[in-house]
């Protein structure tokens, strides 16, 4: 499933329904943030990291008190443990990387998610458990999960899509716009996982933006680079990179979209180009980037387009400009799938 798919149609629905979910991919595409999103349905999101807990952390804190003089003993909630039990509004309790928890602990957690109890402490129906984890074969130290936890909720596989990143990319502060460029050049970069032994990164969207937030502080040297995405993608990056230099004035483009050059025959140089534009998309340059982009072949008018909406997502007055009103309806054929 898709991570935009899951985020918008999936997730809300799971949360009105209290069914418990767990979350399982490759390392790096965005599993955490996408449950972070429960927030804006008015969820408090809790987060649990099993790999570093022991068995008995799930138990409580064990507390001795007297009782018609006879001393007892039982186990107290405590912090977010407390909370589980406590909760008066929507509160999402995840298990991070639950699949590289020890069996022991996973097991421990099975009160959790099966019983709703902890040592006798009823957890409060305003709790919905989820976890994410990565998989076996992604040597992340991921053993497996067993039965009873696997069993406790509905498992989906979540998969990256460019749309979606680029959406997620836009909404970021202090990154640079030539990453989503060259990932809509060399899409199968965007996540093309190798596990490894070697001290080595691969690329995936979690490393990619990484490097467009380094690359936006001016970290753009090769080894920088290549130090989140690994070698190959480093270097498609800067040869990527050194045609965005040489690209025609942006700035002048959109000044004189009639006139501008439209090199549609260099793929690469279109789409650096389209990346530059979309970067500059603004309710100042909406006109001028309209009237280029009905100049471009299609499928490039329509990729700029995504990324322009995607960056003024938020800016109300472009995304109502009656120059973009207009590009959505010559292009509805289109818009309503993939806009």
């Amino acid at each position: 499933m898709l991570i935009n798919t899951f985020e918008k149609n999936t997730l809300p629905k799971l949360l009105k329904s209290r069914i418990p979910f767990v979350l399982h991919s490759e390392p790096g595409i965005g599993k955490s943030d996408t449950i972070s999103t429960a927030a804006n349905h008015g969820w408090r999101v809790l987060w649990y990291h099993p790999v570093v807990s022991d068995p008995t952390d799930f138990k409580g804190m064990p507390f001795a008190f007297m009782q018609a003089d006879q001393l007892k003993a039982r186990f107290v909630p405590f912090n977010d443990l407390e909370v589980l039990t406590t909760a008066d509004t929507p509160t999402l309790a995840c298990f991070d990387d639950l699949g590289q928890a020890p069996m022991a602990v996973q097991a421990a957690l099975m009160q959790l998610f099966l019983a709703r109890r902890i040592n006798g402490h009823q957890i409060s129906d305003h709790v919905l458990f989820c976890a994410a984890t990565n998989r076996a074969e992604d040597k992340a130290g991921v053993t497996g999960m067993i039965e009873p936890l696997k069993g406790r909720g509905k498992l989906y596989g979540l998969e990256t899509h460019i749309d979606p990143f680029c959406e997620w990319y836009y909404a970021q502060e202090e990154m640079d716009p030539l990453v989503p460029a060259f990932l809509r050049f060399k899409t199968e970069l965007l996540s093309a996982f190798e596990p490894t032994r070697a001290m080595t990164n691969s690329p995936n969207p979690r490393n990619w933006a990484r490097t467009g937030h380094g690359l936006y502080h001016g970290l753009d040297d090769f080894e920088s680079i290549a130090g989140d995405v690994g070698d190959g993608a480093a270097s498609e990056f800067i040869a990527f990179k050194e045609v965005y230099q040489e690209l025609p004035d942006p700035d002048g483009i959109l000044k004189n979209p009639t006139q501008a050059e439209v090199p549609s025959d260099k793929p690469s140089v279109m789409y650096a180009l389209i990346g530059a534009l979309a970067h500059r998309a603004s309710v100042k340059t909406a006109e001028g980037l309209v009237t280029y982009l009905n100049r471009l072949p299609g499928d490039f008018s329509v990729k700029c387009m995504k990324d322009a909406q995607a960056r003024n997502k938020k800016n109300s007055k472009f995304m109502n400009h009656p120059a973009i009103g207009q590009w959505c309806l010559d292009h509805a054929e289109v818009v309503s799938v993939n806009l």
